[in-house]
């Protein structure tokens, strides 16, 4: 696998180094090699994060000691950055902006923070990887209260 690896990568690394000369050749000017390698990094760099994109089923276990009850819940994940637990919703908390770390190659990861004037803030973290979600969500209740939830499910 790894010698497959560093094909591909090499691969790209010329592709991308002989886009000029390529241009060239087809008639077209150095800006327009500029442009076609800033795109085909742009593609390149959206495909981490869309791992994210989509709904999500999860189920929610309260930390042992920690209050609350397990829960049934949807997150998802917008192409616009946003992020959404749709049974919290119902509880006030709108959807938030995301924070994705995509540069690993099989996991990625997130992290959201969310609030609501009456039910408190809730910060969330997890994991993407083939095809499954895992995570921690600290709820902190207005009252100050702290609920310690785990999560995991798979996407829709």
């Amino acid at each position: 696998m790894r010698g497959w690896t560093a094909w591909i990568c090499l691969a790209l690394i010329f592709a991308t180094l002989a886009m000029p000369w390529i241009a060239r050749l087809c008639g077209e000017d150095e800006a327009y090699a500029r442009q076609l390698r800033q795109e085909s990094r742009e593609k390149h760099l959206a495909r981490g994060s869309d791992a994210f994109i989509g709904e999500w089923k999860v189920k929610m276990s309260p930390e042992p000691g920690a209050g609350g009850k397990a829960f049934a819940d949807t997150l998802i994940f917008t192409r616009g950055g946003k992020f959404e637990s749709v049974t919290l919703r119902k509880e006030g908390f709108e959807p938030t902006d995301y924070q994705a770390d995509t540069r690993g190659i099989t996991t990625n990861t997130f992290t959201a923070e969310s609030a609501s004037e009456k039910q408190g803030k809730i910060k969330w973290t997890g994991v993407v990887s083939s095809g499954a979600i895992r995570g921690e969500m600290l709820w902190t209740r207005a009252d100050g209260e702290e609920r310690h939830f785990s999560y995991d499910g798979e996407k829709k």
